[in-house]
């Protein structure tokens, strides 16, 4: 989605990109770095809380995009917190590392950015931790609750179980006390046969600094 997303905005986008993408020899699309002119001003603006959300499409080619988060940022639109997309050639250190090093040159004020937020998969914590020395990086509770959404589909579970499950997920998302956090963690472990229970990584349920990044909105 988010792929399709982009390329709407590369068509719809009149103004001049600070950044131009670079296409192999085939005619896929090899890397992107793209940054539209109002993209750092948006990023200067609201530089303290980083979401770096990553999808992927059946080729393998994987999409970055970053985008501003926190109770400050009042955006409209889809779109309108992103500040940055790219693709690297590949997911290893050496490219992902241009990738953060091309947003910090178009992007002066990453030196004030506090804390990153990113999904369960994202594989370049150690780069990241490099490129951004101050920022503290932590797991999106987001992202957190669809992968748990996931894993009870994955989990076959009886209907009246995987019900209760979801629902308590959506109420813990809505509003993540302390409270409702540790009954949905006592509720896994109840519920989730024990061979399985690891798969879900609960104890991020009990992770204080997961969640105190999230209680804005809830």
């Amino acid at each position: 989605m988010a792929l399709t997303m982009l390329n709407g905005l590369l068509i719809k986008d009149s103004s001049p990109p600070m950044l131009l993408h670079q296409v192999s020899k085939t005619p896929q699309l090899d890397t992107l770095n793209y940054q539209s002119c109002f993209m750092p001003d948006v990023f200067a603006h609201f530089p303290e809380i980083l979401l770096i959300y990553r999808t992927y499409n059946p080729r393998g080619k994987v999409l970055y995009t970053f985008l501003v988060d926190g109770p400050l940022v009042q955006l409209e639109g889809p779109l309108a917190r992103a500040v940055y997309f790219a693709i690297p050639a590949k997911e290893d250190a050496e490219s992902l590392a241009q990738v953060f090093q091309v947003f910090k040159k178009f992007n002066p004020a990453w030196g004030r950015v506090c804390t990153i937020l990113v999904d369960p998969h994202f594989l370049p914590l150690p780069t990241l931790a490099m490129e951004f020395p101050t920022a503290e990086v932590l797991l999106s509770a987001f992202h957190i609750c669809k992968f748990l959404q996931g894993k009870f589909y994955q989990l076959s579970l009886e209907r009246p179980v995987e019900r209760v499950l979801l629902t308590s997920l959506q109420s813990t998302m809505c509003s993540a006390t302390a409270g409702n956090l540790r009954k949905l963690y006592t509720l896994l472990s109840n519920r989730i046969p024990p061979s399985r229970l690891l798969e879900l990584h609960s104890h991020w349920l009990l992770n204080d600094h997961i969640w105190l990044a999230h209680c804005w909105r809830s």
